[in-house]
This record gives structure tokens, C-alpha cells and sequence, in this order.
């Protein structure tokens, strides 16, 4: 009898599902029309978010319900074929807290605009070491734009768990691809204004890693960050153009742009730096490359610091900017070399710079043309193939330009010298000359620049 009755009621609860399934649509419809009716529209013909439809806050009040009604929001726009929503203007606080490789804080959906309509997004302030206010994941041609991203730097409680706390960004990238990210104020992150990398597998919706491809940065305002303005990991085809990055300080790097693959299996490819400004940061360095990096192209730029370039495995090329009151590292260091990463093809043309420390060291392939050198003292060591041609030295008698070699084996150093302009009087030293081969010869310089660099 008891068996009976566990049967019945076993049969009972499946018939319930069963109908609950069927008449779910319909039970959703119903609580639409019935919330239409309460609130409006969820979302307006001009895009514009309806708040108390999904239980928004735009006072910095409510994070949990406010986060979770955007992401409502942005779930329903993409459910319903609605490609550009906007935020009813005001401040919107948020929980960007949550796992390693997990969506946090808003999480935007594919072919979407996302305009912040002058409205603030801001963390919450929080002990938690890790989190993000956007998230861009596997996601594929998105804008977000025109709003201030901010974080909880200056109310985080740092002291609740033993770290760094660094690994608070403004917007994370992983495995996005054709992102534009235009006219926004980043600030105030325990870490990064944007970090972009890949999903990793088996996190990915693909079998193998996901990179982040064509990334678009431009016109925005990234300052008060502890770590960095941008960091890149792992990806192809990234514009960095027209933005402001400073008052970067608090913990290492500090710089405005780091290009860091830290593992084999990442890499960085076809970076575009250019008419941009980088000041007032807690490094000497403005940019950073290593690693796994190929092909940047870093011109047009006023960078107050310089650049440390650890790395390359294709080419990095420098030119039309202006470089002031910093340290230029060209630098094969030990940490990269033991990884096995070369450094070659360094182009820097077309250059002034000011009040600098240039460091050239372990090298194969620099070549400095057309370069305004103010004020700046040039080391160069345990190098191959130096090209200096057309540069112009300005007030630099208290300064050297040095050769150096180590007792390394091999390392014979061809140093390509024509028409650099104030060099007879700018105070030169080359030790152990006999292992220097000096060439002056222009079309043997022009034919090995041809080759090399052209």
C-alpha cells in the first residue's frame, strides 16, 4: 500500500513538471504583460533601460539586484534581437566579485552596443583580490561606450587576505573578438583598466584556447590605477589610439601598457600603439613588452617615461613619438633568454628624445634613423649589427655614448655609423676595439637595412 502511494506521488510531480513545462512560455508571457502594465516597456524604442522593470538602481545603492537586473536586461535585449541598449543616466553600483575565468560584474552579450550614457558603473568596495566591473567573454562585435568604469581602489579593504590585491579590472577581455571600446573614464582599479587575454580551455567554448582578436581602445581617459593602464596576454590585432594613461601607481609594473605573455602557449601579435599620451606613472617605463610578443608598432605618441623592450620574436617599430625625462631598456633579459625568447629588430626612426637613459644590450639588429637625441647618454653592449644613420645629437657633452663587451663568446659587433649629426662632439667611448668592426660605407649600411628592416 505504502508503495502504492510513493508511486502515485512520484507520478503526481513528474505530470506537474510536465504541465510546467509546457505552460513555462506561457507563464512567462503572462508576468511580461503583467510587469509591462506595472512598469513599461522593458526596453524603450531608443534602447533606453527600463529600471524598475528589471529592478535597477541608478543611485549606487542595491549591488546585487542592481548587477543582476543589468545583466537581466542585457539577456532580454539579446534574447529579443535588440543590438543597442542604453543606461538611464546615473551611478550604478555593482558586484564584480566571483571566479577565475568566470563572467563577473556586467557581462556583455554579442553584437551589442553598450552605451553608458555618461553613467557610472563602480565596484562596490570590497576585500575580495579578484574582480572585474565588465566582462567582454567569447563574445563577437561589441561597443561599449561613452560612461566612467570604477573601481574600489580607494575603499578596498586590502588587509582581509594576505596579497597583492592586484586583480581588480575595469574590463576584462577573454577570447572577445571585434570589440570597440570608445570614450570612457577608467579609474580607480586595485589593478588594470583592461586586461585582455584568452579563454583558456577547459573554460573555453572551444577545444583549444581563445584569444581576443581586433580589440579597439580608443578616445578614453585610464588614471588611478594600481597596476596597470592596459595589459595584454594573449592576443591578435589589439589598436590602442587616442587615449590618456596616468597616475599609474601602488604596485609593479605601473606602467601605461604592459604586452606580457607569461606563458609559452600565449602570445601577442600585431599591436598598434599610436597618438596616444602616457604620463605620471609610478615607473620609468611607459610601455613594456616581453615574452611571446610579435609585431608592434608603437608611433605617434607623447610619452613622458620611456619603454622597456625585454623581448621580441619579429620586430617592434618606433617612430614620430616623443620620449621625455625616462629610461629606454632594449634588454634581453635572463628571465626571457632562459625561457628561450630572442630580442631582434628594433627600428626606432623619426624620434625625439629628451633627457633619456637609452640601454642597449644583448641585441641582434637596431637601427636609429632620423632621430632627434637631446640630451641622452647611449650604452650599448653585447649587441649585433647597431645602425646609427641621419640622427641628430643636441647637448650631450656631459653625456656618453658607450660600446661595451663582455667576455662572452661569440659576440662580434658590427656598428653601422653615417651622418649622425654632433656626434664628433658628443663624448664616445668603445672598449676593446679590436672586436668592433665600424662600417661606414652608405650603401653597404642602406643594403643591409634593406634586407633587415625594410
Amino acid at each position: 500500500m505504502l508503495r502504492n502511494k510513493i508511486i502515485l506521488i512520484v507520478l503526481i510531480f513528474i505530470a506537474f513538471f510536465w504541465l510546467l513545462s509546457i505552460f513555462s512560455d506561457q507563464i512567462n508571457i503572462f508576468w511580461d504583460k503583467i510587469n509591462i502594465q506595472l512598469y513599461g516597456e522593458p526596453i524603450s524604442n531608443e534602447g533606453i533601460i527600463n529600471n524598475k522593470y528589471f529592478g535597477i538602481d541608478n543611485e549606487g545603492k542595491n549591488a546585487p539586484k542592481t548587477t543582476q537586473g543589468i545583466n537581466d536586461a542585457i539577456e532580454y535585449a539579446n534574447e529579443h534581437d535588440i543590438n543597442y541598449l542604453k543606461l538611464d543616466y546615473g551611478t550604478y553600483l555593482i558586484d564584480g566579485t566571483g571566479k577565475y575565468y568566470e563572467e563577473k560584474g556586467i557581462a556583455l552579450k554579442s553584437n551589442m552596443t553598450f552605451d553608458l550614457n555618461g553613467s557610472t558603473i563602480k565596484q562596490e568596495p570590497t576585500s575580495d583580490i579578484r574582480y572585474s566591473v565588465i566582462t567582454i567573454f567569447e563574445v563577437e562585435n561589441v561597443k561599449l561606450i561613452n560612461g566612467i568604469v570604477e573601481g574600489d581602489k580607494d575603499e578596498h579593504d586590502y588587509n582581509s587576505i594576505s596579497s597583492t590585491h592586484e586583480w581588480g579590472y575595469g574590463i576584462e577581455f577573454r577570447g572577445a573578438k571585434n570589440i570597440e571600446v570608445s570614450n570612457l573614464t577608467i579609474r580607480n582599479l586595485t589593478g588594470d583598466g583592461m586586461l585582455i587575454s584568452e579563454m583558456e580551455a577547459p573554460f573555453s567554448d572551444y577545444e583549444e584556447d581563445n584569444i581576443s582578436e581586433r580589440i579597439y581602445i580608443t578616445n578614453c581617459d585610464i588614471y588611478d590605477n594600481r597596476r596597470q593602464g592596459i595589459s595584454i596576454i594573449d592576443a591578435e590585432e589589439v589598436y590602442i589610439y587616442n587615449n590618456e594613461i596616468h597616475h599609474i601607481e601602488g604596485t609593479n609594473p605601473q606602467v601605461a601598457i604592459d604586452i606580457e605573455p607569461n606563458l609559452k602557449t600565449e602570445t601577442v601579435n600585431n599591436v598598434y600603439i599610436y597618438n596616444n599620451k602616457f604620463y605620471e606613472l609610478g615607473n620609468v617605463y611607459a610601455i613594456k613588452t616581453e615574452g611571446g610578443t610579435y609585431n608592434v608598432d608603437i608611433y605617434d605618441n607623447e610619452i613622458y617615461g620611456g619603454f622597456i623592450i625585454a623581448s621580441t620574436e619579429e620586430r617592434i617599430n618606433i617612430f614620430n613619438n616623443n620620449i621625455k625625462n625616462g629610461k629606454v631598456d632594449i634588454t634581453l633579459t635572463s628571465y626571457n633568454s632562459n625561457r628561450g625568447y630572442n630580442l631582434k629588430k628594433i627600428y626606432m626612426h623619426n624620434n625625439t628624445i629628451e633627457e633619456v637613459d637609452i640601454n642597449i644590450n644583448s641585441v641582434e639588429d637596431v637601427l636609429f634613423e632620423d632621430n632627434d637625441i637631446v640630451e641622452t647618454s647611449i650604452n650599448i653592449e653585447n649587441c649585433n649589427n647597431m645602425i646609427f644613420l641621419d640622427n641628430n645629437f643636441y647637448n650631450n657633452n656631459n653625456n656618453k655614448f658607450v660600446y661595451t663587451y663582455s667576455n662572452q663568446e661569440p659576440n662580434i659587433l658590427n656598428l653601422y655609423l653615417y651622418n649622425n649629426k654632433g656626434i664628433d662632439e658628443y663624448n664616445t667611448e668603445i672598449n676593446d676595439e679590436n672586436r668592433l668592426n665600424i662600417i661606414t660605407d652608405l650603401e653597404e649600411i642602406n643594403q643591409y637595412i634593406l634586407n633587415n628592416f625594410k
